[in-house]
């Protein structure tokens, strides 16, 4: 508890800019910078609310018919073996596929909005306007984090402000699926 302590302190400092070059806790400092954790960007950020979402979220599992929609599954994932987590993405219609590594540090919540991100990012990337786009994911959390007015995170944000962007040119739902 004590080291615990001890390295997230460590880790507040890393990341606040403080480096101390004198004496005495020196000796810690050049064995800690060998500790990943302390360069682990931060996911928590000042509260930012926002009222006007251009994508919506549907949790009851229920496939309605939106017409002819362009559909995405996307999922993430954590290798314990490993200790590794990484995401994917797939866009059938487009023969899409996208698998990537996440990071030693990244948690299944974190992969799983960030597959969501590269979902809408992707999208963008192809010029795809004035469709219907049905976005898959098994991540119950990661979806009520979306449909929420108040952010706490800077990667559900940065998420959000993805969906955003392509749902000004687009229908956007994302869907629970078990």
């Amino acid at each position: 508890m004590v080291l615990e302590e001890a390295v997230s302190g460590l880790a507040r400092l890393f990341r606040g800019g403080f480096r101390n070059d004198g004496p005495g806790h020196s000796a810690i400092q050049a064995k800690a910078t060998e500790w990943e954790v302390l360069f682990m960007k931060e996911d928590t950020c000042k509260k930012t609310i926002r009222f006007e979402l251009n994508y919506t979220v549907e949790l009851a599992n229920e496939d309605r018919a939106l017409g002819d929609p362009l559909v995405c599954y996307t999922d993430g994932s954590l290798i314990a073996d490993l200790n590794s987590a990484g995401y994917g993405v797939w866009i059938p219609e487009y023969r899409c596929k996208i698998s990537k590594p996440a990071g030693s540090l990244t948690t299944v919540f974190q992969a799983e909005v960030v597959a969501i991100k590269e979902a809408a990012a992707k999208f963008r990337e192809m010029n795809v306007v004035d469709r219907t786009i049905i976005i898959y994911s098994d991540s119950q959390a990661a979806l009520k984090a979306l449909c929420s007015s108040i952010f706490l995170s800077p990667m559900v944000l940065e998420c959000s402000d993805e969906l955003n962007a392509l749902g000004r040119n687009n229908v956007v739902e994302l869907r629970w699926v078990k």
